[in-house]
């Protein structure tokens, strides 16, 4: 296990950033892992990371239609649980 644990090591990537919460207990994380700085976090926190400008739906700016938006996506959630 240990030859696999070190090819790991070298291609895989893991980083935190300001977790908070009852999960955030870094005690048992992985040895390669990182607390990542904001400024290194950075790059991770926009939408452009994951082409999320292509296929991820804005939320309106404005108030009524903010809370249209939030309406229809709770009823989404209502009659397909199983995709939110």
């Amino acid at each position: 296990m240990e030859w696999l644990y070190s090819q790991i090591s070298r291609t895989v990537f893991f980083g935190e950033y300001e977790c908070k919460g009852p999960g955030s207990n870094n005690t048992y994380r992985v040895s390669y892992g990182k607390q990542l700085t904001q400024w290194e976090a950075a790059q991770f926190l926009d939408v452009s990371y994951i082409d999320g400008n292509e296929w991820l739906v804005s939320i309106p700016k404005d108030p009524p239609a903010q809370e249209r938006y939030r309406k229809v996506f709770h009823a989404c959630r209502v009659l397909c649980p199983e995709k939110y």
